[in-house]
């Protein structure tokens, strides 16, 4: 698995296209 900072992103680029 990568960085768990590139989950973190992932999950925050999920977040915000989902708030939008």
């Amino acid at each position: 698995m990568e960085s768990p900072i590139v989950n973190i992103t992932a999950l925050v680029a999920a977040a915000s296209t989902i708030s939008l």
